[in-house]
Parts: C-alpha cells; structure tokens; sequence
C-alpha cells in the first residue's frame, strides 16, 4: 500500500499535480515510516521533495534526505532519481547555476557506479541548459555525443533528442521536421 501511495505520488509529480503528489507522497511517507520500509520512505521522499516547490526555490530538504538515505543503504538508482528531480525542479526554475551543480554531482556518481542511463538522462538536461543559456556548440556537442549511446535506453537520452531537435528548429534548418531526434522523441513521448 505504501509503495502504491509513492508511485501514485510519483505519477502527480510527473504530471506537474503538485498539491496531490505531495498529498499522495506524506501517506506513503507515513505508512512506509511506520513500517520501517526506507526504500520506500527514499522513494516518497523524492516524490515530495520535487512536489513542494515554491517561488522562491526547491524544497530541497526531502530531495536532500532521499539521496542521503539511498547513498547510504547503497540504492543507487533512487539516489539518481532524487539527483535528477533535484536537477529538474532547478531547471524549471531556471536556476542553471544549482541545476548544472546537480548535474555535476549526478553525474560524477553515476560515472563511478557504471550508471550509464542516468549518466545520460542528466547529461541531456545539462544539453538543454546550454541550448537555453545560447551555448549552442555546447549543447549540440554534449546532445550529439549522449544521443549517439546506443547502449542506454531511448528513454534515458529522449533530453538529448529533444535539445537536438530544439537546437535544429531554432537554427532553421531545413529538414528540422523530419529530422531524426524529433523523430526519437516524438515516438517517445507518444505513449
């Protein structure tokens, strides 16, 4: 029941449904406290931590507790999860100093445990964060390489595919509609 809470939480954070992801995220953070579960309480933590989000920045603390907790007990897929929302919810802030510093550190420990698909996921995002910023060399440089990692899941590169095709549009090439990235992410996101 607690994990069904942290996914259902998950879900409303993914579909930006704050106010019911953080709602969703304290009973799964309740229960799963109750019943010593930690992976669970990591899991719920990231959920609540990228949920509560105010003008002013990140409630960083969950997101803080949660790769603490998941570096700790040695889940490192959930310390990257937690390193990536606190990447997103920077990002969406627009704050790319603290997104880029996420990023950096995601990374390194991604690089360190042979975690190849957060490795990209979060190189993706540092691609858009320069295409954002106007470095568009840097981004189609760091976007090329990462899209290219046939190895790791379309999932995990769809950042790349996306700041290739946003790159692409904005410089008008001419094939930007039919070109591959837009392609990539388009049958991504479909389903």
């Amino acid at each position: 029941l607690a994990w069904a809470y942290s996914h259902k939480s998950q879900l409303d954070m993914l579909a930006f449904n704050l106010d019911a992801a953080a709602r969703w995220g304290e009973r799964a953070l309740d229960l799963a406290e109750k019943l010593g579960e930690t992976e669970i309480v990591i899991h719920a933590l990231g959920n609540v931590g990228a949920a509560q989000l105010d003008p002013v920045g990140p409630n960083s603390t969950a997101l803080e507790r949660s790769i603490a907790l998941a570096r700790e007990k040695g889940l490192h897929d959930h310390a990257e999860r937690a390193s990536c929302n606190l990447t997103c919810t920077s990002y969406w802030r627009r704050d790319f100093p603290l997104a880029l510093q996420h990023i950096d550190d995601g990374v390194a420990y991604a690089v360190v445990r042979d975690l190849s698909h957060w490795e990209t996921y979060l190189r993706g995002w540092r691609a858009m964060i320069y295409l954002d910023r106007g470095e568009w060399a840097e981004a189609e440089r760091e976007a090329e390489e990462i899209s290219g990692w046939i190895a790791t899941p379309e999932l995990f590169r769809f950042p790349a595919f996306i700041t290739l095709s946003r790159l692409r549009v904005r410089r008008g090439d001419i094939d930007a509609d039919a070109d591959i990235p837009l392609a990539n992410a388009r049958r991504i996101a479909g389903p």
